[in-house]
């Protein structure tokens, strides 16, 4: 307040309109600075005349247009139905700012996380319509009656009215895990032992295989799960301090996973409010497949299952060593699709807009920066549909996923470095909200009666032929141990000899 003079640097100023989830950042490239007070201020307090002088100089700002796009591995070393998740914002930058060896070194920036509650995606058009009635309404809980069925001990009576119930459970023989949803059509619900009491997700897709996220563009929404947040418009949990409070808090877990957080001198991230100044030196990561634990067969066979396990099918990757800041070679746009895809963990809905975006900074003599700003984990599992009673369950169908979003990301500060010099460079970009669509699990298969038969089948005979041959060692393995020979002599009534041989184990 006393100081000589006061400077304040303006790089931009964002207005949030009505009926808009988003603010404009609108540039303003100024700093102005301040000597003397107005009447009534100042050291004492009792001006009588204003020395209050303002010189507004041009500020140095860098205007960014920013995009986003997002990559998912195929394993995870957390287990089968898990894939690491690479978020990546990309922009342009000129090639003067990199000019004399000098890098781009720092990168701060801001937004709202949390973590979704389950995601259940279906293209069973019954389900979904039975099920989207009673979105966001609390069933009750259920107690195990036994024979695999539940009794809701909130009513005096069992279930009269539509009920959902979604539970882990251990499909048959040869198979994995998956997640049971269950809804009565009379008077019983069937499940297993644990269960959501509330269904908060429910996405419909005409083909799960062919499932594009970016197919239902409707005015500024990039797609159904994020369509489906902003609409949503109960409470019960309350809301969100974003996006004018129409988002409900109901949607998102009470907190973001443990290995999200961060909390040292370059910025805190946390469910709700994050800020962090990623470093291109320390802020590498490494991210491990499942192949780099090092699985044995038994782990291998309890994550992915008796079929996959034996003919190899699980992924094999490689760990990826991921720099949060890396420029875009353009020599590589000549690369072929899977190797771009592969090398710049870019989205294969998102490569042709990401090769016209690089094309067009190119001839602007700009520089395209890849800004991987979050690693998280994505779960995500193959669900089963059982209209009970005494129905047969509908699978491959549906699936199951959760997932980290991320709210008002915004781009506040560059910073280059050349040499031992750092200069701090302030960002005029227009917030944006990332949230990406779920995507189904990596081993989904088509649903073939036919084939999940004769998986059956072929277990149990393996089954018998385990037991056969593992019976045939047993009696091996009892023949194999030497024996001594015990003979007997006995008369008859004439007084004629008998001999016997009796067979006696060697103590």
């Amino acid at each position: 307040m006393n100081s000589n003079a006061r400077r304040y640097d303006i790089s931009g100023v964002e207005l949030l309109t009505n009926d808009s989830y988003l603010a404009v950042d609108y540039p303003v490239n100024k700093s102005y600075t301040y000597t003397g007070y107005a009447v009534g201020y100042g050291i004492d307090g009792n001006n009588v005349e204003s020395t209050l002088n303002c010189k507004p100089e041009k500020l140095s700002t860098i205007k960014l247009n920013v995009e986003h796009t997002f990559y998912r591995t195929m394993t995870s070393k957390k287990g089968a139905d898990w894939q690491n998740q690479i978020d990546t914002a990309y922009f342009s930058v000129h090639q003067d700012f990199f000019k004399d060896e000098s890098v781009l070194q720092r990168i701060k920036a801001e937004w709202f996380e949390y973590k979704t509650k389950p995601i259940v995606v279906t293209c069973n058009n019954e389900f979904y319509e039975k099920a989207f009635a009673f979105i966001g309404k609390n069933i009750g809980n259920y107690v195990h009656t036994g024979l695999g069925l539940y009794e809701n001990k909130d009513y005096d009576k069992k279930i009269l009215e539509y009920g959902l119930i979604a539970d882990k459970a251990t499909m048959n023989a040869g198979s994995v895990s998956y997640y049971n949803i269950a809804w009565n059509t009379n008077d019983r619900i069937q499940a297993s032992s644990t269960f959501w009491t509330c269904l908060y997700y429910l996405l419909k897709c005409e083909n799960i295989e062919n499932y594009d996220p970016y197919a239902d563009k409707i005015d500024e929404f990039e797609n159904k799960l994020y369509k489906y947040i902003l609409e949503y418009r109960k409470y019960d949990k309350g809301r969100l301090p974003i996006k004018g409070g129409n988002i409900s808090a109901d949607l998102f877990e009470d907190d973001i996973d443990d290995n999200r957080k961060v909390d040292n001198e370059a910025g805190k991230i946390q469910n709700g409010y994050s800020y962090y100044e990623f470093d291109g030196d320390y802020d590498v990561t490494k991210l491990y497949s499942w192949s780099s634990t090092n699985p044995s067969f038994w782990d291998n066979l309890k994550e992915f299952g008796l079929w996959d396990t034996i003919f190899g099918n699980i992924p094999d990757e490689e760990i990826i060593t991921l720099k949060p800041i890396e420029i875009f070679d353009y020599n590589d746009i000549k690369l072929g699709d899977a190797e771009l895809i592969k090398k710049y963990y870019i989205n294969a809905k998102d490569l042709d807009n990401f090769k016209e975006y690089a094309r067009k900074a190119q001839l602007r003599s700009e520089n395209v920066v890849l800004f991987r700003f979050a690693t998280s984990d994505y779960y995500v599992t193959e669900a089963e549909i059982t209209k009970t009673p005494y129905s047969v369950p509908i699978l491959d169908e549906t699936y199951i996923a959760q997932q980290s979003v991320f709210f008002n990301f915004d781009i506040i500060q560059l910073t280059f470095k050349q040499g031992d010099v750092y200069t701090v460079i302030p960002v005029v970009s227009s917030p944006i909200d990332i949230v990406d669509d779920p995507t189904p699990p990596i081993n989904i298969k088509p649903d073939n009666p036919i084939t999940d038969w004769f998986k059956k089948v072929l277990t149990w005979i393996l089954i018998i032929v385990a037991g056969v041959f593992l019976i045939k060692i047993i009696v091996w393995i009892a023949n194999a141990i030497p024996k001594k020979q015990k003979v007997v002599i006995k008369t008859d009534s004439n007084g004629n000899s008998k001999r016997k041989r009796r067979w006696k184990h060697r103590e």
